[in-house]
């Protein structure tokens, strides 16, 4: 894909208010999102993240009314995720990724002790809530690759902030458990109706987000 045709897709995009509930995202297209979710990068590759596929429309409903802000976006998207963050990264989830990335590159664990031992000093440095802010900003990169896929297939995604993260948990079944809520996705095509598709996007010039040193 052409440099031209990328800066396209991303001036096409915008925060979409309303989708149009009789356009479905294909199982393929949907697939492929997640996919850029999955494949995103993180710091040391660890991943602290995961994205749950809200397909239940009465779980779908209960989010709705814990996101008063994003009512009408959560029930009219084609599609439904929330992306959610480990609240501390623990020895136990690092051994697991270590193990992971020796396997699949064909090392020995012992070959990557350098490594993990540099990774589980640093993120214990971090602290809990270090921690637990280090992943959110990870899984908000996820959350950029997500929506850069979607505006490059024509796709919209509206991320959702405005959400009862609290109430999420525990619609969820997050609570006390090992991930938290950090942000819901709507994912579909936007309304005829919508009356932001037709507004101008707004940015700072160049000259005042882009600098050389």
């Amino acid at each position: 894909m052409s440099a031209d045709l990328v800066l396209e897709a991303l001036r096409w995009r915008y925060a979409t208010k309303a989708f149009d509930p009789a356009v479905p995202v294909s199982d393929a297209d949907w697939f492929a999102l997640t996919e850029a979710f999955r494949l995103s990068p993180s710091s040391y590759g660890v991943q602290p993240w995961k994205l749950i596929d809200v397909v239940s429309p009465e779980v779908r409903e209960a989010l709705a009314q814990a996101a008063p802000l994003n009512t009408t976006k959560i029930m009219t998207c084609s599609r439904l995720a929330v992306l959610a963050n480990l609240r501390r990264i623990s020895p136990e989830y690092l051994e697991t990724y270590y193990c992971d990335l020796a396997t699949i590159r064909g090392f020995e664990r012992a070959q990557i002790d350098g490594f993990a031992t540099m990774v589980g000093a640093d993120v214990a440095a971090k602290g809990p809530a270090g921690q637990a802010n280090w992943a959110v900003a990870q899984t908000y990169i996820a959350l950029g690759f997500m929506a850069s896929a979607a505006a490059v297939m024509h796709i919209d995604l509206s991320p959702m902030e405005g959400i009862d993260r609290a109430a999420f948990d525990e619609i969820l079944g997050l609570t006390g458990g090992d991930y938290t809520s950090a942000v819901a996705v709507a994912v579909g095509y936007r309304a005829a109706d919508d009356p932001y598709r037709s507004l101008a996007q707004v940015r700072f010039d160049r000259d005042t987000v882009i600098a050389t040193v």
